[in-house]
């Protein structure tokens, strides 16, 4: 049988998950963000839903730190991208 090729937004969770694993690597400001997203599913994977998702889920309301996470996971999907 054919491994069934994945979907966006499992490959999205996929980034998410690692960057809560290695959230020791992260910048200062945003590791506890990160641990906190640990727990929670279906992580928007577009910019303005994911802001709204993080204001609202993580009660966050500095805007700048939510560009600077934003910004953090987009680079680890350009990565994992290259990678694959």
């Amino acid at each position: 049988k054919k491994a069934k090729k994945r979907n966006p937004q499992e490959l999205w969770m996929d980034v998410v998950e690692e960057a809560v694993a290695a959230a020791a690597d992260a910048p200062a400001n945003l590791q506890s963000f990160l641990t906190a997203m640990d727990g929670l599913g279906n992580v928007p994977r577009n910019g303005k839903k994911f802001k709204n998702f993080v204001r609202n889920s993580l009660r966050m309301r500095s805007e700048q730190t939510i560009d600077q996470l934003w910004d953090y996971l987009e680079a680890r999907q350009q990565k994992a991208r290259k990678e694959a």
